[in-house]
């Protein structure tokens, strides 16, 4: 303690403390200017390598989205392809699916069976009859013939047959045979049934293209003019697609 008490109060001691500790201050200066310059150094350094890094993470994400592009631009490209090749299979189908060709030609064998007590077994060479496609009040499909047969099938019976066939000039010709599946009635008449017969029952068997086969029962009815009406249709039609 007695050593400090006498060097604070040496001016010699003091000038050279004074001395080191200028001379240690300027040390000081010089290695904070060195810190400095380093830490400017390490800044510059740290920013760089992040830049670098961040430029490395932009060109990956792009390379990533560009590659993203490339695959979703091809997948719609595929799609696009599928899709005419779906088309394209589609126009083929229609070839070969009978319900999608256009209607070409057609025959219905029909046959009525009647109350009567008339003895016959004729054709009649110019007394036909007709099977009438209709929907909303229109037909869309009518056959014909200029001939049909009517026999005594049994006691107070009679039994109308006749094969009508469609007409080439028919409203029906071109159409797809799918549109029959709008038919909501069918008109059936021979020319020489009676007015208001009544019908015990029938059967009408229809044939389009040659291919397309489907059956209609004929219900007993009470005829009010010259034609019997079909109007249950829904088991007639349920293999139309």
């Amino acid at each position: 303690m007695e050593f400090f008490i006498n060097f604070w109060k040496n001016i010699e001691g003091l000038k050279s403390l004074s001395s080191y500790l200028n001379w240690f201050s300027i040390i000081l200066i010089i290695l904070g200017g060195f810190l400095l310059a380093a830490k400017h150094i390490v800044d510059r350094r740290e920013k760089t390598l992040s830049d670098n890094l961040q430029i490395q993470k932009d060109s990956l994400r792009t390379m990533k989205e560009t590659e993203l592009q490339t695959k979703i631009e091809d997948f719609e490209t595929d799609i696009e392809e599928k899709q005419e090749e779906i088309e394209e299979l589609k126009e083929t189908a229609k070839f070969t699916d009978p319900y999608k060709q256009p209607i070409r030609s057609g025959s219905s064998t029909i046959e009525v069976t009647i109350e009567s007590s008339e003895q016959i077994n004729t054709t009649f060479m110019d007394r036909g009859g007709y099977i009438a496609f209709g929907s909303k009040g229109n037909a869309i499909m009518v056959m014909s013939s200029n001939t049909s047969t009517g026999i005594t099938s049994g006691k107070n019976q009679v039994t109308y047959k006749g094969v009508f066939n469609l007409d080439a000039s028919d409203v029906a010709i071109g159409k797809i045979v799918n549109s029959l599946k709008h038919t909501e009635f069918v008109q059936i008449s021979f020319a020489k049934m009676p007015e208001q017969s009544i019908v015990l029952g029938g059967k009408a068997i229809c044939t389009i293209n040659g291919i397309v086969r489907f059956e209609m029962d004929i219900q007993p009815q009470k005829i009010s003019k010259d034609f019997i009406i079909i109007n249950k249709l829904k088991e007639t039609f349920k293999s139309f697609k």
